[in-house]
């Protein structure tokens, strides 16, 4: 089996991305505002709450690190196909 192992020299670093959106930020706020708004509305049209999604998202995640220390991997369309997601006692 050959696994296509990425170069690590490609990776992105949580520091690069901070300063690129400091330094852009004239340019990237007034967009990135919008879709922030854009989103929350979204969200709130979805739920009519938005700390019920919050909950859900928490809960979603928690399953979602299950899955990763269990080294299960779902597709995109694997995982929308369930019509239920298992959680843990929360």
């Amino acid at each position: 089996m050959n696994a296509k192992i990425p170069d690590i020299s490609n990776q992105v670093y949580k520091e690069e991305i901070q300063n690129l959106l400091i330094s852009e930020y004239s340019t990237l706020g007034s967009v990135w505002v919008n879709q922030q708004m854009e989103w929350m509305n979204g969200i709130y049209n979805a739920f009519k709450n938005h700390d019920k999604f919050l909950i859900v998202i928490y809960l979603l995640k928690k399953a979602l690190d299950f899955y990763s220390r269990s080294f299960i991997k779902l597709s995109y369309e694997e995982f929308y196909q369930k019509d239920t997601v298992a959680i843990d006692k929360f």
